[in-house]
Parts: C-alpha cells; structure tokens; sequence
C-alpha cells in the first residue's frame, strides 16, 4: 500500500484531538462537589464593645462615662451545623455560649471612694507601693446561649482538592437567651475586703433576658484531613435591641473571629460542571 504523508498527518491530528479532549471529559466526571452536611466545633476570641444612652444626667457624667469605658475580651465557644442549599450556597446553625459587654475602669481611686453602690464601704487597704495606680475595673457582663442562622455564598470554585483554600462571606442573624448578667470588679494597685476581685451579681440595670442581633462576616476553610476541613470566621455582630433598660442603656457588638473544625457527615459526590 501506498505511503500518505497527507492522510497519515490527518490521522494523527484527529487522534491528538481526541487524546486532548479526553482528560477533560475525564476530569469532568471526577469534579468534586462537597454538598454533604457538616457539624463542627469552635472557640470564639472576641472583642465586646457597646453604644449608650443615658437617661439624664449632666453631660459631664456622659462624657465621663464615655470616656471611661473600654473593650473587654474574652472566648466564646460552641457547636455548629452546616447544609447546603445549593451548589454555591450555604446554611450554619449552632448553639453558642457568649460573654458580651464592656470594662468601666475607674482610677485615681481615693482612702474610703465607694466601690459601688451595692457594696457596703469597707476600709480600703491601699498599697504602699506608689509606682502602682489605684484603678478599680468594673466587667460588665452579659452572658449569652445564642442560636445563629447565617446565609453564605462561596467565593470560589465548589470543586476542591485536599489543601486548597476555600472563601465565602455569609450574613444572618441570631436570637439569644441572656442567662446572667452581673459585673467582676478588679482591684489594681490595692486590696479591699482582703482580695483583689469580686463577683456583683445584683445591679441598677435591668437586662433584657433575649435579644436578637445582625451578623456579618466571612470564611475561610481548608481541608486538613479527608472529611475534616479547619475554618477561621471574622464576623461583626450587633444587638438589634438595648441589652438593658435603666438609667443607661447598652446597645452591645462584638468583632470576633471564630476558629474550629468541621467533619463532614456524608461523602462527596461526584458531579458535572
């Protein structure tokens, strides 16, 4: 038979084209889709802040409360449950323990100053020791079980491999039980009472015992092992309601970023792009 340099070369393009399409059929039927629901655990670092309203009072007071007040930290924790509702989209809920509030820090404290309105006076030992300020720090607290529903959408492909990082930002909301509120007042610089700290649990404020806030935020996970992904999840949430109702009034928010692990409860389909 006769040798066809043209018909040979036709050949072997028809065939590079077939071997060339062929891995991206391939790799078609092997697309990733993790659709599976998941539940995770999570500790929460925060920082609580609060806005305020005060019922009367000179400006002075207002300004010098204002003034005095500061952020206090702390870590929260808690379980969450994670679905999806579509290829791109995403549902969490949980339940959460939070600590939100606010540091009053008083200084310049003085032999025989009132502490508090609802601590008897006591003869204040103030420490001989002049390089220390007498400050006392009064941790408002508002103690939370929460249960946030938040609404996410991915940034990125829904196809993973293992390792690769994986974006999302999310918006919704929660509705939280208050199951305390009461104030830990820190002694710096001197020692009433015979300690350094103490726990207030009856105060002029009268809390709200729920309150429903708005959250916002973003995600970022990463596979860690087949199944478990860690995730790390700055969000700002804000009260919808004042926290309590008296002469002042806090309107709390949180900036966190909640850190966990997730496992994956089903396994991984295989779909299409």
């Amino acid at each position: 038979m006769k040798y066809s340099f043209k018909k040979s070369l036709k050949t072997l393009f028809i065939v590079s084209l077939i071997l060339g399409f062929l891995p991206k059929v391939e790799a078609q039927k092997k697309d990733i889709i993790h659709i599976g629901n998941s539940i995770g655990f999570s500790v929460v670092p925060s920082l609580h802040g609060r806005f305020m309203k005060i019922e009367g009072g000179s400006q002075q007071l207002k300004d010098s409360l204002r003034k005095s007040d500061r952020m206090k930290s702390n870590i929260g924790f808690g379980i969450n449950y994670k679905f999806r509702t579509g290829r791109d989209w995403y549902v969490t809920t949980g339940v959460y323990y939070s600590n939100m509030g606010f540091v009053r820090v008083k200084d310049q404290v003085n032999f025989l100053d009132t502490i508090h309105p609802n601590m008897p006076q006591s003869q204040t030992v103030i420490s001989d020791d002049l390089q220390f300020d007498k400050e006392i720090r009064y941790y408002n607290n508002y103690r939370f079980i929460e249960f946030p529903v938040l609404f996410g959408k991915d940034m990125t492909p829904n196809s993973m491999k293992l390792g690769e990082v994986k974006l999302s930002w999310y918006f919704g909301g929660s509705i939280g039980g208050m199951i305390q509120h009461d104030i830990d007042i820190e002694f710096r610089g001197f020692s009433p009472y015979g300690y350094n700290e103490f726990n207030m649990r009856k105060t002029d404020l009268a809390p709200l015992i729920m309150n429903v806030s708005a959250i916002v935020g973003g995600r970022i996970e990463v596979d860690v092992y087949p199944k478990v992904k860690l995730f790390i999840q700055p969000q700002i949430k804000k009260h919808i309601f004042f926290a309590s109702y008296g002469i002042e009034k806090h309107h709390l928010y949180t900036l966190s970023s909640e850190v966990g692990l997730i496992y994956n409860l089903e396994k991984d389909k295989e779909k299409k792009k």
